[in-house]
């Protein structure tokens, strides 16, 4: 096993050399353990020549995985035995981190080798990810996918001082930090087809454009259903700070004061919905903006105003 992963590393860096692939250090390092961990669970399956007992991320609207602080789900997943190439479609419940990456690492259970394998960004919430040159009869794909960002420094001024002499707390400063998680296509799970292919790029991004419309008209549906309720109780708040209002002619001064705390507190969730109905009807807004440009988008993916897609 040790030959193995000391192969892996090799591998990879002869493909950085070649100008393939260059993940950061700390990535490979946390690939090369996570292929480790998934070969060491799945030795007995491989031994015995079954695949039931393998692991499996399939596609799922409730199972998600989480790395780097967002939700993913497997929206979809494709292969084609012939052209030995494997695509998974991924969505995120969130926007990724600001200056995020997605990486990823693929590599085969069964004959332990790395695969050449790429991440499609195609949407704000959509992703592709792309494995090529899989071995025909695979048993098992580890996909390994982590977001890569960069570390904001916590320091605020830099006197002389301390650009002289850093203390070993600065200089031992991550670049970069990096959340994984991994990802399992067990063989008997997926089937093969024919009219999956690497250039069908282009169907993902149609695909993805309309689910971020969807995406966007239940927020404006949403937003639209907390306008009415906010606007029905509007009418109750006036009407209970009324009523304490009227009760206080026959209160003492000390009933005066809780009472008149408490039409202070009315006011205030008043003003608070009706800061929230124009934040929503503002976000609303910019949510048929979004919707039109997104349809736009897709219109032109469609009539091959996005080429730069196809590649």
């Amino acid at each position: 096993m040790r030959k193995w992963l000391n192969s892996f590393f090799d591998k990879r860096r002869l493909k950085r050399r070649k100008g393939r692939f260059n993940p950061s250090r700390f990535y490979k390092i946390a690939m090369g353990l996570t292929v480790f961990l998934a070969l060491f669970f799945a030795l007995p399956s491989l031994y015995l020549g079954t695949e039931d007992d393998q692991s499996d991320t399939p596609p799922s609207a409730t199972y998600t995985l989480n790395f780097g602080g967002v939700n993913f789900r497997v929206v979809g997943r494709n292969y084609n035995d012939e052209a030995q190439y494997l695509e998974v479609f991924l969505q995120a419940d969130k926007d990724l981190p600001v200056g995020g990456k997605v990486e990823m690492l693929a590599g085969e259970t069964k004959t332990k080798q790395v695969l050449r394998s790429k991440v499609v960004p195609l949407t704000e919430h959509y992703l592709l990810l792309q494995v090529h040159e899989i071995p025909k009869n695979f048993r098992q794909i580890v996909l390994d996918v982590g977001i890569e960002t960069r570390a904001v420094s916590s320091l605020t001024t830099l006197d002389i001082e301390r650009f002289l002499s850093p203390s070993k707390e600065e200089k031992s400063k991550k670049a970069t930090e990096i959340s994984q998680t991994t990802l399992f296509v067990a063989r008997s799970k997926i089937k093969s087809s024919e009219g999956v292919k690497p250039e069908n790029i282009q169907k993902y991004l149609i695909e993805a454009l309309d689910l971020e419309v969807i995406r966007a008209q239940e927020f404006v549906v949403g937003n639209l259903k907390n306008i009415k309720i906010w606007q029905k109780e509007l009418p109750l708040k006036d009407k209970q700070i009324k009523q304490i209002e009227q009760e206080q002619v026959y209160q003492t001064t000390t009933e005066k004061e809780k009472s008149n705390q408490a039409i202070h507190d009315l006011k205030q969730e008043k003003e608070s919905m009706q800061v929230k109905i124009k934040e929503a009807e503002h976000a609303n807004i910019e949510l048929e903006e979004k919707i039109n440009k997104l349809k736009l988008k897709q219109a032109d993916v469609i009539n091959g105003g996005e080429k730069g897609h196809e590649k």
